[in-house]
């Protein structure tokens, strides 16, 4: 039975995935209004009239809903396989609310106009959402019925060890997940506002772009670039001070990977903002990468509590 929970669990982590890729292609191809102002049907008809946008816009809502039913499947298999792990239950819960929590979001900005920040919001819900079902994944395949005395209910090890997380890193690991979803917000604010274009303007000499859109621009690059800095520091100490945790090694290798590769596309998305084909591909592909390395950081910070100090 627990075996069928890890594979439940991996196909709804890869499904909230999926929900972010198609939510993000709705937003970059326009197709947020696709289906009009209707919902749960598409311009008042359960099968929508065959437009890009609509099919674009419908799809979506088929992926998050099928993904809502899977979101509870999990959830009940975790309560009732691993009642026991109140981490397990934690992440189970939390991809559930913040699944249900997108989902009203979603529907309300059809129905109702929101504001940039409010649209911006939505993709944090979602990532969150993401993160959630990802440290659930990484939780239940480490579970082996065999060796659960090894581990506390929270998923702390009983093993005792010469080196265990000190308090400092742990608060700064945190730190940067909660800066990383600053972060996020911005890149979202940046879209929901459509300030992506405003540096080529400023460079092309039209000085049409407000300042506002400059504003938003210059602080997700700025705040980019200062995570790109911690995301180092954070890797270091990974590898340097805690190298005999190897999952915490791990962890610090792959967040320093992926904000390289994050740097790289986000190069390419502006560098492909005049071509839409490309451009479209750009912005998945930033998506993807932020959305792993979020995951990967909240991970890192569930080890650095199981793995703290008090750990006898």
């Amino acid at each position: 039975m627990v075996k069928g929970l890890k594979w439940i669990a991996t196909i709804t982590c890869v499904g909230m995935f999926l929900v972010l890729l198609a939510g993000t292609l709705v937003t970059n191809t326009g197709s947020e209004l696709g289906c009009g102002h209707d919902w749960p049907l598409c311009n008042g008809k359960f099968v929508p009239t065959y437009t890009i946008s609509s099919i674009i816009e419908y799809s979506h809502r088929f992926v998050t809903g099928i993904e809502g039913i899977l979101v509870v499947i999990t959830l009940v298999m975790v309560i009732k396989l691993l009642n026991h792990r109140k981490d397990a239950l934690l992440y189970a819960w939390g991809t559930l609310l913040f699944t249900v929590v997108q989902a009203i979001m979603g529907a309300m900005a059809v129905m109702w106009p929101q504001s940039s920040p409010v649209l911006a919001l939505h993709f944090g819900i979602s990532i969150m959402a993401f993160a959630s079902s990802l440290l659930l994944v990484m939780i239940v395949w480490k579970i082996n019925p065999q060796e659960q005395s090894q581990y506390t209910k929270w998923g702390e090890p009983t093993t005792t060890i010469d080196k265990p997380v000190g308090r400092s890193y742990r608060i700064f690991v945190w730190f940067t997940v909660i800066y990383t979803y600053i972060v996020v917000y911005t890149g979202a604010l940046v879209k929901h506002t459509d300030s992506g274009s405003a540096f080529v303007e400023l460079y092309q000499n039209t000085f049409q772009t407000l300042i506002g859109k400059v504003a938003v621009a210059l602080t997700h690059v700025s705040s980019a670039s200062f995570l790109f800095i911690i995301m180092l520091i954070v890797a270091h100490f990974a590898y340097r001070s805690y190298h005999h945790i190897r999952p915490i090694r791990n962890a610090g290798i792959a967040a320093l990977v992926l904000i390289v590769a994050q740097v790289i596309s986000g190069v390419i998305l502006v560098a492909a903002i005049s071509n839409e084909n490309w451009y479209l591909f750009a912005i998945l592909l930033h998506t993807s990468i932020i959305s792993v390395m979020f995951g990967v950081l909240c991970y890192l910070s569930m080890l650095v509590w199981q793995w703290r100090e008090k750990v006898k």
